[in-house]
């Protein structure tokens, strides 16, 4: 971690943890901690925040609702889609906001200066049940200037593609949208729409495509990479923390917005690891969490820790995501937890040519190929324990993209892939701990995710 950076968040870490102990809950969970030296907020907040045990999303959920001053009120309320968990619902005040707003205004102000503000086509999905009223007010005009679109609906699909293509004369704006950003289902969607509309992304302004909301495998990646001509921007990120993590493109190590500090955690415990994998937690420092302040949250995160430099995010500590706790192969033995696959490492076995896939939005009459790009693959993994003297079985089922054929060539080729892009697989396997089984399904109707 940069010095500056540390010690920006060290500095925002004594006020964040003051902030959190108004709170009953963090009274409670902290007692053993504050009795061993509560000074330690102040004099060392790193060595405190250190022996402080994990916020769990059951507990935000129960536990922690929104703490308001006297008169203040609920501004913004957002909930989980409920992917990893029960659903998670997470508030923040109105004094709260006009806080986060002050912040980000000093940060687009530094980052923009006198020049124009950019323009961004978001695509959104009706996931969250985000409440926008009223949060006009609380942005800097600093900011970009956001329009907001969609995939769902025909005439989402054409007023984007107009949006793109038209220029602007709006003083303090860019005259083109130079920024596309949307959950990565979205923009394959919308992108295979572009292409099935025969629009060329040279006729558009287009500058940067953000990715967030998923993983972004690397056929995704490509085929985005190929029509837009430029390389998505991979934002690591989730519902409860508004920010997030910008992923490199060389090592896919995590680089986190100023205002999250992130930690590798054990798996049975609270202790830090220091090289290796572990649970992701986050803290959100100040102003951000004023209202339900985020100690040490785990929201079901999965990362590797590497000290070694990376020459192009120039990082030496990097973290790694490998996944979804709940999405990912993992063995169990005693007080160890071992990863076989990372749920990202199956999305990548998963998103290839030899896999079927759905036929997603079959009311849209813009979208013309629906199942290269756009749709998920037919694929279910289990594990069987105790098989075969002891071993545990993990047994990758899928549909093939192609009828006939021989299915056990198929088999292996995916078998020998897997084991290529999830080396503790393939490790498992050779210790022989793990039995790898591939099979060819053509009536499988499964998907893991969309």
């Amino acid at each position: 971690m940069h010095s500056d950076l540390a010690n920006y968040r060290r500095d925002a870490l004594t006020p964040t943890l003051c902030n959190a102990l108004r709170h009953d809950y963090y009274k409670s969970a902290w007692h053993d901690a504050l009795e061993q030296g509560s000074a330690e907020i102040v004099d060392d907040p790193m060595r405190f925040l250190s022996r402080l045990p994990p916020l769990g999303k059951g507990t935000l959920q129960t536990g922690l609702p929104p703490l308001l001053e006297k008169n203040e009120k609920i501004a913004f309320a957002i909930h989980t889609t409920g992917s990893t968990g029960p659903v998670t619902y997470r508030y923040r005040s109105d004094a709260e906001l006009r806080e986060i707003a002050g912040f980000f205004q000093q940060v687009a102000e530094t980052i923009r200066g006198d020049r124009r503000r950019p323009l961004v086509y978001m695509l959104y999905g009706p996931y969250h049940g985000r409440d926008l009223s009223g949060l006009g007010g609380f942005f800097p005009q600093a900011a970009p200037y956001y329009f907001s679109g969609a995939v769902w609906d025909d005439i989402f699909i054409r007023q984007g593609i107009e949006l793109l293509r038209k220029r602007f004369d709006v003083p303090g704006l860019d005259d083109r949208i130079s920024q596309v950003h949307g959950a990565v289902r979205l923009l394959r969607v919308f992108t295979q729409c572009m292409i099935d509309a025969g629009v060329r992304a040279t006729e558009t302004g287009v500058e940067t495509l953000v990715s967030f909301a998923g993983y972004l495998a690397s056929e995704s990646r490509n085929f985005l990479q190929r029509y837009w001509g430029v390389m998505p921007l991979e934002i690591f990120s989730f519902s409860e923390v508004m920010g997030g993590a910008s992923k490199c493109p060389m090592c896919g190590a995590l680089n986190f917005d100023p205002h999250l500090l992130p930690e590798v955690l054990s798996f049975t415990s609270a202790q830090a690891v220091d090289e290796g994998v572990g649970r992701l937690v986050v803290t959100e420092l100040l102003p951000f969490g004023r209202s339900q302040p985020l100690i040490r949250y785990y929201n079901g995160d999965i990362v590797q820790r590497v000290k070694s430099l990376c020459p192009v995010c120039d990082q030496t500590d990097r973290i790694i995501h490998l996944g979804r706790d709940n999405e990912s192969i993992i063995l169990s033995e005693s007080d160890n937890r071992e990863v076989i696959i990372g749920s990202n490492q199956l999305r990548e076995i998963a998103y290839c040519s030899e896999i079927a896939r759905t036929a997603e939005y079959p009311h849209l009459r813009a979208l013309k190929d629906r199942t290269t790009h756009v749709g998920a693959p037919f694929v279910a993994c289990e594990t069987i324990a105790g098989m075969n003297g002891g071993k545990t079985e993990v047994r990758l089922r899928f549909r093939p993209r192609q009828i006939g054929g021989s299915r056990s060539n198929l088999e292996d080729e995916v078998r020998q892939r897997s084991m290529q892009i999830a080396p503790g697989l393939g490790a498992a396997v050779e210790s022989g701990k793990v039995d790898f089984r591939t099979h060819a399904d053509d009536s499988l109707d499964s998907v893991l995710w969309k």
